[in-house]
């Protein structure tokens, strides 16, 4: 990757991001036996500096993503988690959600189903409205991970230091399934966060540089203190197992 000249905005229409800048190159796209669907709030959708959401679908072969904010009546959603042949469940914490390490699911075999894990990609105030609006999400099981580390996505302030990007969380998914049979990644999973590590290397790059116009210089960058845990933000909040960002 390099630094693109500012009046240079032609744009991959895979990856979203400006050609000088495509990242498609760097992704290791590989197969899960979980079918990943990856609901995306619009205003997610014009971002282009990360939009870790397009990656994480970039990066899983068996995974789609549908824009919108209600859900309800969407056709496609709808078909996917009445199709028999899925078991599906949505990623959200809260009271009523269960921990993926000890969440039941059934063993994929022939006469199994194939588990639809279904992620929101979107702020937690935007997460939160799509689902209160989509009547049919309401109706899943709900699953959280406990995080093991803090997020790699230093390149954005997060309201505590275990929220996550999206594709860290597909990631940590990813993990948990693997522990429990479901998955058979061998390792190849870790290539998402080393995607992660690198944009968010860019991205530095690019806001350190002055010579560079239109990117962030406030954003939280190592060197910049910040505090994850900072008081302006709500305790409800911090109590979160795992927070939803771009």
């Amino acid at each position: 990757m390099k630094h693109s000249d500012p009046e240079y905005r032609e744009r991959c229409f895979r990856c979203f991001r400006p050609q000088a800048t495509c990242v498609c190159g760097e992704i290791e796209a590989f197969h899960t036996n979980t079918r990943f669907l990856i609901l995306m709030h619009p205003k997610e959708a014009r971002k282009v500096k990360l939009g870790t959401g397009r990656l994480t679908h970039l990066c899983l072969k068996n995974s789609e993503i549908l824009e919108g904010v209600d859900f309800s009546e969407d056709r496609r959603i709808n078909l996917l988690i009445k199709d028999k042949a899925h078991y599906p469940v949505i990623l959200y914490p809260g009271e009523d959600s269960t921990d993926i390490s000890e969440f039941r699911f059934p063993e994929r075999t022939p006469d199994k189903q194939r588990i639809l894990l279904v992620v929101i990609d979107a702020s937690w105030t935007l997460a939160r409205k799509m689902l209160k609006l989509s009547a049919n999400l309401q109706a899943l099981p709900k699953i959280h991970i406990r995080p093991r580390e803090r997020s790699r996505y230093v390149i954005k302030k997060q309201p505590h230091q275990y929220c996550l990007s999206t594709i860290e969380s597909a990631y940590y998914l990813l993990e948990a399934l693997d522990e429990v049979g479901v998955e058979k990644c061998r390792g190849r999973h870790r290539s998402m966060l080393g995607l992660l590590d690198k944009l968010c290397r860019y991205q530095q790059d690019c806001t350190n540089d002055e010579t560079i116009p239109g990117y962030r210089k406030n954003a939280a960058m190592p060197g910049k203190k910040m505090d994850p845990d900072e008081s302006r933000y709500p305790g409800k909040r911090q109590s979160r197992s795992v927070c939803f960002d771009q």
